[in-house]
């Protein structure tokens, strides 16, 4: 009997396709796949134990598998990596926090927005990287503004990626 890959894991896949744009898409889903299923711990990492698992959970004949393997092996180092207890903890937090915009690794970091539940007008820019939630800021949905909590050194890619998910939720007009 095949494996059956859980629905949550077709949710971070969509993510991960999402990010790689068409072309990369188009050129690169098979080793995309490939390395989502390795990241997510559905197919082992060690290449004999891979070749194993797609024999046995595909239709897949040896010289595909084979050519398949190769291509992840040749391409595996552009690929990105995340580990199942990141993505554990993503689903964990957006799954208990209700968000707005799910978390999100940015580097180090993991970002994500939350509806404040004091003030209706208000969405909480949170980091839950660490053991405990960190409110990075507030926005004022009224007018789409942001203020920074002034405890904490925001990094310039963790600056751009929220000013731009402010910018989309403005644009789609969420209340």
């Amino acid at each position: 009997m095949k494996n059956i890959v859980p629905s949550f894991e077709l949710d971070g896949l969509k993510k991960l396709l999402e990010e790689s744009g068409i072309q990369g898409v188009m050129k690169y889903t098979d080793v995309i796949v490939l390395n989502h299923l390795i990241e997510r711990g559905v197919i082992p990492y060690q290449r004999d134990k891979m070749i194993s698992t797609l024999k046995e959970d595909t239709d897949m004949d040896y010289s595909k598998i084979m050519d398949l393997v190769n291509k992840y092996d040749k391409w595996k180092k552009y690929l990105p990596s995340y580990s199942l207890q990141l993505n554990q903890k993503l689903d964990m937090i957006n799954t208990k926090m209700d968000t707005v915009v799910p978390f999100r690794k940015i580097n180090e970091s993991m970002i994500g927005f939350v509806p404040d539940t004091k003030d209706r007008d208000k969405i909480k820019v949170m980091n839950g990287s660490r053991n405990h939630l960190i409110i990075l800021g507030t926005v004022d949905k009224r007018d789409w503004s942001i203020n920074w909590n002034e405890n904490w050194i925001i990094q310039p890619e963790v600056n751009r990626y929220v000013i731009g998910e402010i910018k989309r939720l403005k644009k789609e007009n969420w209340v």
